[in-house]
């Protein structure tokens, strides 16, 4: 599993990615990607999962995108943003929460993320 954009910001040992390697499990979770795609641990937490997916979509995606990022316009808590600045949002919160180490509960973040995702999630195409 490559995982580049986060193993450019974090160590996949501590993502759903690679938690508990080497504890038995890695051939059941290997045959598990095999089948399904994905394996159990990505289940285990799955509003950090997907933080994680929406990063690395959001890194290919501004990276390969062939679109004007300008031409859209969304309202999001009476603030006007571009496409280009809710991706560039995103990707900040995203990182934030996979790299956060403090104790506090990151709740805000996230559901400031999710609120830029639903959106401007129709018009994340190219």
């Amino acid at each position: 599993m490559a995982h580049k954009y986060v193993k450019e910001i974090v160590d996949l040992k501590n993502t759903p990615y690679g938690w508990s390697e080497n504890t038995g499990r890695d051939s059941k979770w290997l045959e598990e990607r095999r089948i399904y795609g994905f394996d159990e641990r990505e289940t285990w937490s799955l509003d950090t999962t997907f933080f994680y997916w929406l990063y690395e979509r959001l890194m290919m995606f501004k990276k390969v995108n062939c679109i004007n990022l300008d031409f859209h316009k969304f309202k999001i808590k009476g603030v006007e943003l571009t496409q280009s600045e809710c991706i560039d949002k995103m990707i900040c919160n995203c990182k934030k929460i996979a790299t956060y180490q403090g104790v506090d509960d990151l709740s805000a973040i996230k559901n400031e993320t999710l609120d830029i995702w639903k959106e401007c999630i129709f018009s994340m195409w190219w």
